[in-house]
């Protein structure tokens, strides 16, 4: 369908142009909550052209991208991200900006989207977030990061997060261990939710039960790590190892384990995932599942901007490999706890 220009808006609503230009560019103070309503309905049933240039050529003479990023992720490996994007669109002659939200708020993104003139999107949101229907509504680009399932029918660059939690699982029953806790993610993020599908497929692998209990949801946090391990370990007292699906709620899971005279790893062997500098400043370094969110960042970028300079919209699905780094954190069960 042939999106609408302003003034076609208008007149379908029956409201002035300059009603329509005021809702677009966040003038609420300037129209009725139900006016706005009216519009922004219309906007995102029919779609709309709000400036007359927005074509491709004049996309890309802006050349505007926008990192949107959902704030419970803002973490290292965030930053790390944003270099790889920002170092991108340096070399290749973009503008960056960068959008930093703590709740979801869609007027203030219809603001942003309408005011901005935006050539593209990279994203770290949940898979279904609604900001994806407005970037529709406005026919910007996008592509999203580490946010995809097996059906996945948008533009993702991801990392092996199944692979990596599989490689770690499986090298804690390589070492002798046996009952393993889990440390995971916030249920709706996809790395967390395919990270905990690697732990539990290892455990499927060699035959050893899942059981509930052993999971904590630590949130990605430092202190859900910290938490989660006092959890799990006053359920099971005879637990061996930890996999943490974030390197924060490893750190959090060194400090539980310190504070409870836990000698690591003889008596608890602890594995991280992303690869964090956090892992390394403790006096015994992180084995961790190593990750490059540096070069996820570049390719996301390049991705998009390969979409915008080809007027393609061939999804496409890259997923980036993850490797398994052996530090001091890790090793084989005492043999008391071997024979529980």
């Amino acid at each position: 369908m042939k999106k609408l220009t302003g003034k076609q808006l208008a007149e379908l609503l029956n409201v002035s142009p300059s009603t329509i230009s005021n809702v677009l560019n966040g003038r609420y103070d300037r129209v009725s909550e139900a006016t706005k309503k009216r519009v922004w309905d219309a906007v995102e049933k029919y779609g709309v052209r709000h400036l007359p240039s927005r074509d491709r050529r004049i996309s890309l003479e802006k050349r505007n991208i926008a990192f949107i990023v959902l704030s419970e992720h803002s973490n290292e490996w965030f930053l790390e991200n944003l270099h790889g994007i920002a170092d991108t669109c340096r070399k290749r002659n973009y503008i960056l900006s960068q959008v930093l939200f703590p709740v979801w708020d869609p007027d203030y993104f219809r603001f942003i989207f309408s005011t901005l003139d935006l050539s593209g999107a990279i994203l770290i949101t949940t898979l279904n977030h609604p900001v994806t229907d407005l970037l529709r509504t406005f026919g910007i680009p996008y592509v999203m990061v580490d946010s995809y399932d097996d059906e996945t029918t948008h533009n993702t660059v991801h990392l092996d997060n199944f692979k990596g939690a599989f490689m770690a699982v499986e090298y804690l029953i390589g070492l002798g261990h046996r009952k393993i806790g889990l440390l995971a993610g916030i249920p709706h993020w996809s790395s967390a939710i395919y990270r905990e599908r690697g732990y539990r497929a290892a455990l499927e692998k060699y035959q050893i039960p899942w059981q509930a209990d052993l999971a904590y949801n630590g949130c990605f946090t430092f202190f859900g790590g910290f938490m989660g391990t006092e959890v799990l370990l006053d359920r099971h007292p005879d637990l061996t190892a930890i996999f943490a699906a974030s390197d924060e709620m490893a750190v959090g899971a060194l400090k539980k384990a310190a504070e409870l005279g836990l000698e690591v790893p003889g008596d608890l062997s602890v594995v991280g995932f992303d690869g964090h500098s956090i892992g390394q400043l403790g006096s015994v370094p992180l084995t961790t599942v190593q990750t490059n969110p540096f070069m996820v960042g570049v390719n996301a970028c390049e991705m998009l901007i390969g979409m915008l300079e080809s007027d393609s919209s061939e999804v496409a699905k890259v997923v980036m490999d993850v490797s398994l780094s052996i530090r001091g954190t890790t090793g084989r069960p005492k043999p008391a706890a071997a024979a529980r």
